[in-house]
C-alpha cells in the first residue's frame, strides 16, 4: 500500500504509523516493551465469544 502510493518514503510511513499502533497497543495492556507481551496477554480466536 505505502509504496504503490508513496515509493520508499511511503512504506517507511506505513512502517512508522504500525509501529506507533503497536506502542499504544502495548501500552493499554500494560506492556512497556515488547518483553512484556506474553502470550497469555493475547487473545485468539477460540477466546471470542461464538
Amino acid at each position: 500500500y505505502g509504496l504503490n502510493l508513496g515509493g520508499a518514503q511511503g512504506v517507511a510511513s506505513v512502517i512508522e504509523q504500525l509501529n506507533k499502533e503497536l506502542t499504544i497497543n502495548m501500552m493499554l495492556g500494560g506492556a512497556r516493551n515488547i518483553e512484556q507481551v506474553k502470550t497469555t496477554r493475547l487473545l485468539t480466536e477460540k477466546d471470542l465469544p461464538q
